[in-house]
């Protein structure tokens, strides 16, 4: 007996040093990188409206919040950036960096935020998986860590690692709302609608949360007026003036047109009415191959390894998503509403061309799903394959004996 838990104890060290060879792996690339990734147009935004600023920063003024702020805010009209990404570049950006300090600093937040995710994983891991949360651990970080795609908006000043991130956060408290305290439920309600300005992306997220949280709670029967009127007040106040905000930047930045392919091939348009049947299924399949493809390779993109990676993993992500609809667990079976619905309401964006389903940053953000779904999709594979291994052997044993 001894013998095998000092077996399983041994296994289980080596997972811990597999996991934290993996997040260090991941944070030295992208530290490694913070100051000699190629320079983007976007990168020396924050360098070029930032204002003189010689003297020592005081981190904990109210001025300062005040004019890291409206720093964010004058970077996010000037771009199709959203403010929340440049809260924190303000605090370490001064007039006199070198060019070298300059990089480094404004890639700063990216980089923090990505180190962050890693954290958040191991949370969701620890609440998702009894027994194997290690194993699982293993699997979403190597996803998320070895992404190339993740990697690269890590280290530039235009944090699309944010979106991730944030995410993250509200699967993790998908898994755990049931655990909060009734008083906090109020706040969090409020706050939630604030991440759509860390990344517009976002604004479909907090969408699908509050339709899934609105009607799981309206099928069990609300115990107290409080319970729905409370959250739900919170939550459209925020999310009416965060949601002007984003009106107002998309109204007014223009049309991004980088993103739809030389071609256009990544923006729908439906050629003919008489392909309204096949046509919008074709366009999902292809790009959805393709944007996935670039969002999880930890390889060069469009290569057969590439690809053989992306599609095992987009498979198994299925896996897991089916087995969390059909789970009996609650927490398990709002995960899986707010994914499907999340998908959905993507999909209706792509299909009305409000976005493009391109190998583009902006589609990073989709990477989150990829990163747990994935290892529940293989816990259910092995236990299928498991179970069909030992069918067969009682077949086969059953057909020797009699």
């Amino acid at each position: 007996m001894s013998t095998v838990n000092n077996k399983k104890t041994t296994i289980a060290y080596i997972l811990l040093l597999v996991v934290l060879s993996i997040t260090s792996i991941g944070a030295l690339v992208r530290y490694n990188l913070s100051d000699k990734h190629l320079t983007h147009v976007d990168d020396l935004i924050p360098g070029l409206l930032k204002k003189n600023k010689n003297k020592p920063l005081k981190y904990t003024s109210i001025e300062t919040l005040k004019s890291n702020i409206k720093y964010a805010d004058h970077i996010a009209k000037s771009s199709t950036n959203a403010p929340g990404q440049f809260l924190l570049t303000g605090y370490f950006l001064n007039s006199y960096d070198s060019y070298k300090h300059f990089l480094q600093k404004s890639r700063f937040p990216s980089f923090l935020f990505s180190l962050l995710s890693n954290i958040i994983v191991i949370l969701i891991c620890k609440t998702l998986f009894n027994g194997i949360a290690i194993e699982a651990a293993a699997i979403s970080l190597s996803i998320l860590n070895f992404s190339w795609m993740h990697i690269i908006y890590s280290v530039q000043s235009n944090s699309y690692a944010v979106g991730v991130f944030f995410l993250l956060m509200l699967i993790l408290l998908i898994l755990r709302i049931d655990n909060i305290p009734k008083y906090l439920t109020s706040i969090i309600f409020f706050l939630i609608p604030f991440i759509i300005l860390f990344q517009y992306q976002l604004l479909i997220f907090v969408i699908s949360f509050g339709i899934v949280w609105f009607l799981r709670n309206l099928k069990k029967g609300f115990k107290d007026n409080k319970e729905i009127i409370s959250p739900l007040f919170f939550i459209s106040t925020s999310g009416l003036y965060v949601f002007q905000t984003y009106i107002r930047r998309v109204s007014g930045g223009g049309t991004t047109t980088w993103n739809i392919g030389p071609n256009q091939e990544f923006l729908f348009h439906l050629p003919s009415f008489n392909d309204i049947l096949y046509y919008p299924i074709k366009f999902l399949i292809q790009n959805g191959i393709i944007t996935h493809d670039a969002i999880v390779s930890p390889v060069e993109t469009g290569s057969l390894l590439s690809y053989t990676i992306s599609i095992s993993i987009l498979m198994l992500s299925f896996l897991g998503l089916l087995s969390l609809v059909k789970s009996q667990n609650s927490r398990l079976q709002f995960l899986g509403q707010f994914t499907i619905t999340s998908l959905g309401i993507y999909i209706v964006f792509v299909l009305g061309s409000i976005f493009t389903l391109s190998p583009t940053r902006h589609n990073l953000i989709l990477l989150s799903f990829s990163v747990f779904l994935t290892p529940i999709g293989l816990s259910h594979f092995i236990g299928f394959v498991r179970y069909r291994t030992k069918s067969v052997i009682f077949t086969f044993s059953y057909i020797l004996l009699f």
